[in-house]
């Protein structure tokens, strides 16, 4: 595993953690208690923190990637990822749209485009095998 990956890993496993428990720990409270007003928008945001605490660390690995191959796989996956999560929740848009009761909380969009952005990686990377 190259330096830059090494780091990235480093760098995401305790922003992914602090993710989990910031998650479970903000839902264990609303579930308890009537949080409202500011607090309830305060608390409601915290957990996004650390997934854009994970993107901005999927930016600098780019930047500290010194491979230009692996710059541009990941770089050409990532646009693909964004192109087909956009796709997915334009097309699921139309679907709330149009057939009652249907919703997906729109939070699911992160996962969506992290499954996407691995599936692109792995098809991207398969063209230059």
């Amino acid at each position: 595993m190259a330096q830059a990956q090494r780091v990235l890993r480093r760098r995401a496993i305790p922003v992914m953690a602090l993710y989990f428990v910031l998650f479970a720990f903000i839902s264990w409270l609303f579930d308890r208690h009537a949080i409202r007003g500011v607090a309830a928008y305060v608390l409601a945001v915290l957990p996004s923190l650390p997934l854009i605490g994970a993107i901005v660390l999927i930016g600098r690995y780019i930047r500290e990637e010194t491979d230009e191959f692996k710059r541009a796989v990941i770089t050409e996956a990532l646009l693909w990822a964004i192109g087909l999560t956009m796709a997915v929740t334009t097309a699921w848009g139309f679907v709330e749209m149009f057939v009652p009761g249907m919703h997906v909380p729109v939070l699911w969009v992160f996962p969506v485009f992290c499954v996407m952005a691995a599936i692109s990686k792995l098809l991207v990377r398969r063209r230059f095998q």
